[in-house]
């Protein structure tokens, strides 16, 4: 990059000013620096253009993949690609992504207006994650993460948005925002692990003409270089964001903004520092557990991949050495010249012959290299075809969990992740939202809204968990597994689960499941709210008919049996013992009507039966005889 300079000599500049942080920025900007051009050189792979490589003094250089009379690639060569990493990339984005996740907020006391607040943070997390694109931004920092190693997610709230509240201010509704940041765009204490370190730093590329005051442009383009360039001038200007959390010597942290090496703006505090922690979230797909920066799916896939191109390309080359039809004259001359037209007639003389150049076949080594490459893609990427002798349903359940097995670490982090950035976005809703707001919430049976909403509602209720489980890929096989466990445990009915396999509803019928088991445990939450007298007596669970029995008592007698069930004074431990005598005698009667049910279905099966004609039992066809007779009596045989 260009050396930064001072364009506008009025504004202080940022070594003078901050010299300790100004080196502390730089130090991080040449860690970075460092490892650029790897990250540059994943995301062109990536992105197909796949014929460039890292040079000595840490650029990247692109190959020619056309013949041109200026100079390129030689007429016989053959550069294409099959971007294999592409399809690899997307799936793992596309997996990590595919399921919203199931948030929830957990209230800070057992006080009952904070347990309703949670209860509406939840709510206004369901609403957010659609109204603020949670999904679709965290996806962009997935990509980052599986083609760089690491994504960033800010969520920050835009004052430039929505209705205008005070238009001689110029000031806006405003509403939750995110941005993501990749790889190259945020640094850190070199050496130290993102989350150890107390100061970031986002580097970012901004037009010029955006930025208050004379600004140089000094950014410059370094993604893929020709063989002369050392990079293309543009319109843009580095902007540096130090942000620094607060700390004993700094009680209220600091923000600073730089470029061309001079301070831009007054100093600002930490945002967000009454929420605690790093305002940026990280995404990684793959921890190094011996570096401060994380490792990326691509760059584990560069060889394997130009190995691949290259088969395919020797192939190619073959095919028009090789392959190409020929026709060899044997003491014979013509006076037409051949050509590719089909169906012409030429005309020979002599006492020869006309034959076929011979054609020799494409070495099957190629082939085989390609494939072996293909398969260490799919290898290192944890996609594994299912091999064509692999027949048995649980050898092939086995390599799946095998691959999913891979993917456990990363989904874990992801829903930290989600959690940490919707407590961010609580966060801002709790400190913005000042005006009443309608939210309206596409929730499990139809539309709800909340009106005259308030970030105050809240009460600091924003400790939010996004459990792994409710965001893992569910594949179709996988969901038929879990609906087929369910209905052999007698969780759910069998019929049920034939309708929901055939009918493509199983996931339906899951999330029916996880209700039975929330239900469940709000049930428990009220018995425990009896010991500190946040449950009223006519708050006390009771158990319904259309309740899960099988599901309801299993999870409260697991929690009967916890030492947190024993520390219970008697009245809890008495209304858990209700509930369970209530549970089990509805299950009761609901397993003997369905006894009576069946009972009466056999009755009536066994006087249809008893009402049919008896007779002896009809002989059996004679060989031949063909045709039987109506109701299934045989046919005598034909007579002639």
């Amino acid at each position: 990059m260009a050396e930064l300079t001072v364009a506008n000599p009025e504004r202080p500049k940022a070594v003078e000013r901050y010299p300790g942080v100004w080196e502390r920025v730089q130090r991080a900007q040449r860690a970075m620096s460092s490892d650029n051009v790897k990250t540059n050189e994943a995301w062109e792979f990536f992105r197909g253009n796949q014929y460039v490589y890292r040079t000595d003094d840490d650029y990247l250089i692109a190959q020619s993949v056309t013949t041109s009379p200026s100079g390129g690639k030689p007429a016989h060569r053959v550069r294409t690609t099959r971007n294999l990493i592409f399809d690899a990339v997307l799936h793992e984005v596309s997996n990590a992504t595919q399921r919203v996740p199931s948030y929830q907020v957990i209230p800070s006391t057992s006080d009952a207006e904070d347990i309703q607040a949670a209860a509406l943070g939840e709510k206004v997390a369901i609403y957010g994650h659609e109204k603020w694109g949670v999904q679709e931004k965290v996806a962009l920092a997935v990509q980052h993460a599986v083609v760089a190693g690491e994504g960033f997610v800010w969520p920050y709230f835009n004052n430039r948005v929505g209705p205008v509240i005070d238009p001689e201010q110029g000031l806006h509704e405003g509403e939750v925002d995110i941005r993501v940041y990749g790889r190259n765009q945020v640094a850190w204490e070199p050496g130290v692990r993102f989350e150890d370190s107390k100061w970031h730093v986002l580097i970012q590329a901004r037009p010029v003409d955006q930025i208050p005051g004379k600004v140089a442009a000094d950014a410059q383009n370094q993604d893929v270089l020709g063989k002369a360039q050392k990079g293309q001038s543009t319109k843009l200007a580095l902007v540096y964001d130090y942000l620094e959390q607060p700390s004993q010597k700094n009680p209220n942290g600091r923000w600073l903004t730089f470029v061309n090496g001079t301070v831009l703006g007054e100093e600002r505090e930490y945002p967000c520092k009454g929420l605690g922690g790093n305002v940026l979230h990280k995404i990684s797909y793959t921890l190094d557990a011996d570096n401060d920066r994380d490792l990326g799916l691509v760059v584990q896939l560069l060889d394997a991949q130009r190995t691949y191109n290259d088969c395919v390309n020797k192939q190619l080359e073959w095919k028009n050495l090789a392959l190409n039809p020929q026709v060899i004259l044997l003491n014979v001359h013509m006076d037409q010249r051949l050509t590719d037209e089909p169906g012409k007639v030429y005309t020979a003389y002599g006492a020869g012959s006309v034959e076929w150049r011979p054609v020799p076949p494409i070495p099957p080594e190629l082939e085989g290299i390609k494939q072996g490459a293909q398969q260490d893609i799919a290898r290192i990427a944890a996609q594994n075809d299912i091999p064509s002798q692999v027949e048995a349903g649980k050898a092939i359940q086995a390599l799946i969990e095998r691959d999913n097995t891979r993917r456990s670490e990363f989904i874990s982090r992801l829903a930290s992740a989600y959690s940490g950035i919707m407590k961010h976005c609580l966060y801002l809703v709790q400190q913005h939202y000042t005006e009443p707001r309608l939210l309206k919430l596409n929730g499990r049976f139809g539309w709800d809204a909340v009106a005259d909403f308030q970030g105050s509602d809240l009460r600091d209720q924003t400790d939010v968990r996004v459990m792994p489980d409710s965001i893992e890929p569910r594949t179709k096989q996988a969901v038929e597994q879990r609906v087929m466990t369910y209905a052999q445990m007698g969780w759910i009915d069998p019929k049920q689960a034939i309708s929901a396999i055939e009918a493509g509803t199983a996931e339906h019928l899951l999330d029916d499941y996880e209700m039975d088991v929330s239900w469940a445990q709000h049930c428990i939450r009220q018995i425990r709210g009896m010991e500190t007298g946040i449950t009223r007596p006519e708050d006390i669970p009771q158990a319904r008919p259309f309740d899960n029995f099988p599901v309801l008592i299993r999870e409260l007698t697991t929690w009967m049996k916890s030492q947190d069930f024993a520390m219970l004074g008697p009245g809890p431990q008495e209304a858990a013992n209700l509930f369970l005598q209530q549970l089990e005698q509805l299950k009761a009667q609901k397993e003997q009507q369905d006894a009576m049910a069946q009972q009466a279905m056999a009755q009536g099966l066994g006087m249809a039966n008893a009402a049919r004609p008896q007779g002896p039992p009809p002989l059996p066809s004679a060989p031949g005889s063909g045709v039987s007779a109506p109701g299934g009596t045989p046919a005598g045989p034909a007579q002639g």
